[in-house]
């Protein structure tokens, strides 16, 4: 049978994968590092340089990126479920297809990101809350300036201070049921594109 899925991406259970759980990466220059495919769970990459970093397909359960600089990663497919990205560089980072379920994404910037399709259900985006590390600095605001969320799935999402202004493909998000959003900054052509469920609080 196919190792990949209906999105393309190669299946969960996909046999021929590197098995590094639970490596620490802390403050590791790691720029162009290749990490295709491999299980990367409860594995920390706080301080770590991972520009264009390729991750794509990876199991990254619970992984933390604290102070990371993840500028242009490629993430597509990867699995980041209940994954913490706090105070973290993630300019253009390549999120399309990945599960974000469960996860946090606080004080980072995502500015020019593309979660195309990407599952963010139960996911929190925004600012730190003392809902994890009270001790950890993030900025004020969660960046998705610009970012593509085309078909993302937003079910029970939180957005807590979000910029918002001039993301795209709004209003082709389906997934809302429970979402809240509180805070936010959006520009008026993002916001009349915002289905009626997501209007901001």
């Amino acid at each position: 049978g196919s190792n990949v899925n209906e999105l393309g991406c190669l299946k969960k259970e996909y046999k021929n994968r590197i098995d590094i759980t639970g490596i620490n990466m802390s403050d590791m220059i790691l720029e162009n590092v290749n990490f295709r495919g491999t299980i990367l769970e409860n594995s920390v990459f706080d301080m770590a340089q991972l520009d264009q970093a390729d991750f794509r397909e990876a199991l990254l359960y619970q992984s933390t990126f604290i102070n990371a600089d993840l500028q242009y990663a490629d993430m597509n497919c990867a699995q980041l479920k209940e994954a913490k990205f706090f105070n973290s560089f993630m300019k253009g980072v390549e999120l399309s297809n990945a599960d974000l379920s469960q996860a946090m994404l606080v004080g980072s910037n995502l500015r020019n990101a593309n979660l195309y399709k990407a599952n963010l259900s139960s996911t929190y985006l925004g600012v730190n809350m003392g809902l994890y590390r009270k001790e950890i600095a993030t900025r004020n605001i969660l960046d998705l300036r610009e970012a593509d969320l085309s078909d993302a799935n937003l079910t029970g999402a939180q957005l807590i201070k979000v910029d918002l202004r001039g993301a795209k493909n709004l209003e082709t998000i389906k997934q809302l049921k429970g979402i809240k959003c509180e805070n936010s900054i959006i520009n008026r052509e993002s916001y009349n594109a915002l289905p009626y469920d997501f209007r901001i609080n």
